[in-house]
């Protein structure tokens, strides 16, 4: 009887979690998820959608962990966002869809990113970069 309790309680939790916000995946059918667009060799534009139920702070989260896993599995060290400085906007768009019966939002962001080796950045201009917003691998 326990042992059926106890499998109930996890099924019910499963169908809970299940109908929560997006989780980190690549997009799927309905549009959530990361994606990402090699544009050179070293940069690539990437975003990441949420369903309603993702806030814009997990949506960000999401986004830069999938420019850190891409920076790491091209080989390089650093990344960097490129914004407004250089015509590239990152920006969080909202947008919502109302019919009769059915009302729905989701929160999209996307960035361009810049890899870059260690060895590519003086100490001067590493210093700088960290100040302007580089995330380091570990």
């Amino acid at each position: 009887m326990q042992l059926r309790l106890i499998s109930l309680s996890l099924f019910l939790t499963t169908l809970f979690i299940a109908g929560c916000a997006t989780s980190y995946h690549p997009e799927n059918w309905r549009g959530h998820g990361f994606t990402e667009k090699q544009l050179t060799e070293q940069s690539y534009l990437v975003s990441f959608s949420g369903n309603s139920r993702t806030s814009p702070t997990d949506v960000q989260h999401m986004l830069l962990r999938r420019c850190a896993e891409l920076t790491i599995q091209n080989g390089y060290s650093y990344f960097f966002i490129l914004d407004k400085d250089s015509d590239k906007k990152s920006e969080i768009s909202h947008s919502e869809i109302s019919e009769e019966y059915n009302h729905s939002e989701s929160f999209t962001k996307s960035v361009q990113i810049y890899m870059a080796h260690e060895k590519d950045i003086s100490s001067e201009g590493r210093q700088k970069a960290i100040n302007a917003g580089i995330y380091l691998r570990d």
